[in-house]
């Protein structure tokens, strides 16, 4: 795979996940802000399943502290 390639996989299963995890936490009245926690912990370095290139990830997650 490409860089670029791996950077969209990353930032699609992240997106999909984190409505996933909103849509969730919303129909149990819940903050949506819980969601979005959750689908980090699911997708986290120590969990198992999906594992993200951590540099790109990182590197989202710099990105978006930035805006």
């Amino acid at each position: 795979m490409t860089a670029g390639s791996t950077l969209l996989l990353n930032l699609a299963v992240v997106l999909g996940l984190a409505c996933l995890g909103a849509i969730v936490a919303a129909r149990l009245r819940v903050s949506v802000i819980l969601g979005y926690i959750l689908a980090g912990v699911a997708i986290g370095p120590y969990t198992p399943g999906f594992r993200g290139d951590l540099a790109t990830v990182t590197a989202l997650a710099d990105i978006g502290v930035i805006l």
